[in-house]
């Protein structure tokens, strides 16, 4: 396993950060959240608890705060389609919250977008 790595991604004019856990335990992101003056219930850490052969989590946290959970133990390919993957859910998160449906005519091209930019800032600080 990779030394944990965890950041945040600032999500611009949607007001909502992104933190990303690489490799980190529940112990890690909760201490790292504790910094942040976000306490997560038992019910809530409970939620990014990655059980099996999970290798990658999003999970939405009260007051527009998101996780992205990643494990880098599996093939190459398998991270870049967990990352995109977790990226269209923390899109959802996001635009359910501010009441944008994914719409191919209307809100499709905002929908890739945001993907598109948290997919790279995961990329631009990612440690694999």
């Amino acid at each position: 396993m990779s030394k944990s790595n965890i950041f945040i991604i600032d999500s611009g004019p949607y007001n909502t950060d992104i933190m990303v856990a690489v490799d980190a335990t529940e112990g890690e992101i909760t201490k790292e959240l504790n910094k942040r003056g976000v306490y997560p219930t038992e019910k809530t850490i409970d939620k990014f608890i990655m059980r099996g052969t999970t290798a990658a989590r999003t999970i939405e946290l009260g007051g527009n705060q998101i996780i992205i959970r990643l494990k880098t133990d599996k093939e190459l390919p398998w991270l870049h389609g967990n990352i995109a993957h977790e990226a269209f859910h923390a899109v959802e998160f996001i635009f359910d919250r501010i009441g944008i449906k994914h719409n191919l005519e209307i809100s499709g091209e905002a929908f890739a977008y945001l993907i598109g930019y948290i997919v790279r800032q995961i990329y631009n600080n990612i440690k694999i």
